[in-house]
């Protein structure tokens, strides 16, 4: 067995985009093109609006806050739901109290098994 690490401090602070707030860390990383971060926004903290590099999972795993696609409507999210956006999506996230998420990045991805939200 084998101990890792992926919390805030062992992260690395994001300002790209206009991010604010934003802390990630990388979690894995496959022989092909997919990738998983953790990523945590302080409150007020924000993911600035930028294009999706492939497809794009954001799973919610602490908090709340609202997420927005490429329409810019703004959506609410919280721990245990997920959004989902396509290559090249414009996108952006966000929280007044704090969040933190699973980022999984790939075009390989299949969302197929996850329950839409009702």
């Amino acid at each position: 067995m084998r101990l890792y690490r992926f919390d805030a401090d062992a992260g690395r602070p994001i300002a790209d985009f206009g991010s604010v707030g934003l802390t990630i860390a990388p979690v894995a990383r496959t022989a092909g093109e997919a990738q998983v971060v953790a990523m945590w926004l302080a409150p007020g903290g924000c993911v600035g609006r930028h294009p999706a590099d492939g497809g794009q999972l954001f799973l919610v795993t602490r908090g709340a806050g609202w997420v927005e696609g490429g329409d810019g409507a703004r959506r609410s999210i919280q721990a245990g739901q997920a959004a989902w956006w396509d290559d090249g999506e414009s996108h952006a996230a966000g929280t007044d109290s704090g969040m933190a998420a699973l980022v999984i990045e790939g075009d390989a991805l299949d969302t197929s098994r996850l329950r839409p939200l009702t």
